[in-house]
């Protein structure tokens, strides 16, 4: 990586390491990343703490292949070194460190997106054409009331 780009990610780093221990762990993420609403929580199949801790498994597995629910500075680097390897405009790696642990303090404009809101499934989904599109059956209009959803009781993936 760039001087530029281990500068960044080294920000980001601080910015996780809430606590400023110089390692980043579930205290640290868990005010940071919420879990509370993503679908394996939601579904019951696993509990924010499992969603946590596989988050954090996340940037350790690239540099030691151990998952011991503490990220160092260096598993860090090298998970984003990883990434950094498949972008090569700068600009665009700074718009993504930046977007993703919001180093410039800028997402105060994002909270009124919600995240992570689950999809209400008992309602259907619709998609109307434009009347004037046409169509490849050629009658200029439909819509899709998407798959009917069947409820068999077991768990599918």
């Amino acid at each position: 990586m760039s001087k530029k780009r281990v500068a960044l990610v080294k920000r980001a780093y601080k910015v996780l390491d809430r606590d400023g221990s110089g390692e980043v762990d579930y205290n640290d993420i868990c005010d940071t990343y919420n879990a509370s609403q993503h679908p394996a929580v939601l579904e019951g199949r696993k509990t924010e703490r499992q969603i946590l801790d596989e988050f954090l498994a996340t940037f350790e597995m690239a540099l030691s292949g151990v998952a011991d629910g503490i990220v160092t500075m260096d598993e860090f680097l090298e998970y984003y070194s990883s990434v950094s390897a498949s972008i090569d405009n700068e600009d665009y790696f700074e718009q993504m460190i930046d977007a993703s642990w919001n180093i410039s303090g800028d997402a105060a404009q994002y909270r009124k997106y919600a995240k992570g809101v689950a999809i209400d499934e008992t309602k259907p989904a619709t998609a109307s054409r434009p009347k004037n599109g046409g169509s490849a059956a050629g009658s200029g209009a439909g819509s899709y009331g998407g798959f009917a959803k069947k409820n068999t009781g077991k768990a599918t993936m």
